[in-house]
């Protein structure tokens, strides 16, 4: 996994086990954005995990990512310009990335966060 803490990640792979989720990707970000490239957040019918950063950029995001749940097909790109027409005032530009996630990426999800964790060393 990209970014967000490791309980997040944990909590991520915990639901996944009891439905499918809508994982969101910061994956770019032009000027001022609320939130890194790598920053992430998993949908799922009545739960978020994570943030890309709130505000309306998140909440369109959201609907987005509930209405793949829901079988709608959409673009698993977006862009989202952050001024006044989406009621967001950094004045950047922020690319998401949509890709769904269920049980069968339990496995990879566990691998990335154990690589994730062997690579924060403890300062002694």
């Amino acid at each position: 996994m990209d970014s967000g803490t490791t309980t997040e990640a944990d909590e991520l792979i915990a639901r996944l086990a009891h439905g499918a989720a809508v994982r969101v990707v910061v994956d770019a970000v032009q000027g001022s954005g609320p939130r890194e490239v790598g920053a992430w957040m998993a949908v799922f019918d009545e739960a978020v995990v994570g943030t890309i950063g709130g505000g309306h950029l998140e909440f369109e995001a959201i609907a987005q990512a509930r209405a793949l749940l829901a079988g709608e097909v959409l673009e698993m790109q977006r862009r989202f310009a952050l001024g006044p027409s989406l009621g967001q005032c950094c004045g950047g530009v922020v690319h998401l990335r949509f890709g769904r996630l269920g049980a069968a990426d339990i496995p990879a999800l566990r691998q990335g966060t154990a690589a994730a964790r062997a690579a924060r060393m403890p300062v002694a």
